[in-house]
């Protein structure tokens, strides 16, 4: 889920992306709010996105509302070959898998193999 997300970014789909967000999170904002964020902010990173880095670590994490999941910490590469920090957390609700957050251009500080902080 986590690569369909990038590849749904890359290609601009804000109304695939959207059906892909935790129902909780669709539920605290406002479609309008959800669209500003998806083509503002997440979209414009990807967009001279060529491919997924080969490395991805994985951690097991918590999102605000409770909901446990898992972490994926990667790098978008560039065409210029140029490496984005990115991180997908993707999260079960109602028996299936949502993405419940993400953060990209920031690099994830993690411990134990545990994600314990955001590094801009």
């Amino acid at each position: 889920m986590a690569e369909r997300f990038v590849k749904s970014a890359a290609a601009r789909e804000a109304t695939v992306l959207e059906k892909m967000l935790s129902p909780a999170i669709v539920a605290r904002i406002d479609k309008d709010g959800i669209q500003k964020v998806l083509s503002g902010q997440v979209i414009p990173c990807f967009t001279d996105h060529k491919d997924l880095s080969r490395s991805v670590r994985t951690t097991n994490t918590t999102d605000a509302g409770r909901s446990l999941g898992f972490a994926y910490i990667m790098y978008s590469v560039s065409e210029a070959a140029n490496r984005n920090p990115l991180v997908i957390h993707i999260g079960e609700e109602y028996e299936q898998k949502v993405l419940a957050n993400n953060r990209v251009n920031h690099v994830v500080k993690v411990a134990a193999n545990k994600a314990i902080g955001l590094m801009t």
